[in-house]
């Protein structure tokens, strides 16, 4: 599981933070934990964020990314595994029940309808092939891509 924090700050928040952390390390839910940051350095998360998605989209993300670290917190407080990102089915588990689910009950609780889910859904995918192909290189986004579309082809639709 990953935490990202966001701020000026984060050698404060580090220092603040650092015995809950290996407490939490001591406890058995956290394995290990490490810092990272990324450059360029800039001026701060907000700005960082409308850089990157402009004005509106960059202040949505800026407020989006602290209640995601609070839902994470709350998903390794609620479960003593780590959840598997969609499952496997098994007789226990027959419609693979994952994470991926926090993301429909996200939708449907905010009001959200089945075409606006799939379009949620359809950004993300963009989203993260983009990344891929930025960091990994565009025939590797392209094979995600391909198994993605492959997978959906494939659908059954029981009614």
């Amino acid at each position: 599981m990953i935490l990202v924090l966001n701020g000026e700050s984060l050698d404060r928040l580090v220092e603040a933070e650092r015995s809950h952390w290996e407490a939490v390390r001591a406890d058995g839910p956290l394995e290990d934990w490490e810092t990272k940051s990324f450059e360029p350095a800039y001026e701060s998360a907000r700005a960082k964020s409308i850089e990157n998605f402009g004005a509106v989209g960059g202040e949505r993300a800026y407020r989006l990314r602290p209640l995601a670290s609070r839902f994470t917190l709350d998903v390794l407080a609620a479960f003593d595994e780590d959840l598997p990102a969609v499952g496997e089915s098994s007789e226990a588990n027959p419609v693979p029940i994952g994470f991926w689910a926090t993301i429909h009950y996200l939708m449907k609780q905010n009001g959200y309808d089945w075409y606006e889910e799939i379009d949620a859904c359809t950004a993300a995918i963009e989203n993260r092939l983009r990344s891929l192909a930025a960091f990994h290189g565009e025939a590797a986004a392209r094979e995600a891509l391909d198994d993605a579309l492959a997978e959906l082809r494939d659908v059954e639709l029981d009614a």
